[in-house]
């Protein structure tokens, strides 16, 4: 399928749905897209499916700290 018409098919982008495990995973991955379509009065939500709670491969490492 030509750009034009794949374009076509998704303009225009009203809503957004960014699904991320880690709560910080957004802003490393995708932010200057979901910034984008936000500009272009996209309403965006996030759903995170974690809590962040441990943000390391350490096993010594517990949730508290």
């Amino acid at each position: 399928m030509p750009d034009l018409e794949r374009h076509e098919l998704i303009s225009p982008i009203d809503r957004v749905l960014a699904i991320f495990s880690h709560p910080d995973d957004a802003e490393f991955s995708a932010a200057a897209t979901i910034a984008l379509l936000a500009s272009s009065g996209a309403a965006v939500d996030y759903l995170v499916t974690t809590d962040g709670g441990k943000g390391t491969e350490d096993t010594s490492v517990t949730p508290a700290q």
